[in-house]
């Protein structure tokens, strides 16, 4: 009982210094999908629970560091969702760059397993 009431204490000053992983801000569950697959995968529950806060933090570090992770990929792109939203909560647009048709081909021919975001930013980086 008392560790639960502790580590829910610890769960809510995380979600206060990362709101990207509150259900409001992640619709689709995105990010706290990518933050509990990284917590299974590499971590343990600690055996006091005053360390879960430090255990989130640890593993939101480790899925920002790894932008090649498909799920730190979908917390990147919401992350940007988020940010970008205004006070009144609509997302912006932003201008697109006419892009070179065969060049984007090629990319993507070379390019598997990388998102068609990735390979659009990578293609707006590139010299017309």
């Amino acid at each position: 009982m008392f560790y639960d009431a502790v580590k829910n204490e610890e769960l809510n000053k995380f979600l206060d210094k990362f709101p990207e992983y509150k259900p409001e801000n992640d619709t689709n569950d995105l990010n706290w999908s990518a933050l509990e697959r990284q917590i299974q995968s590499w971590y343990r529950m600690p055996d006091d629970p005053r360390q879960v806060g430090e255990l989130l933090i640890k593993a939101h570090r480790d899925i920002v560091k790894i932008p090649s992770d498909r799920g730190a990929v979908e917390v990147k792109k919401q992350q940007l969702k988020v940010a970008s939203s205004g006070s009144t909560g609509t997302q912006r647009s932003s201008p697109q760059k006419p892009v070179n048709p065969r060049l984007s081909q090629l990319l993507r021919t070379h390019m598997q397993g990388w998102s068609e975001e990735e390979i659009s930013k990578l293609e707006q980086k590139l010299p017309e």
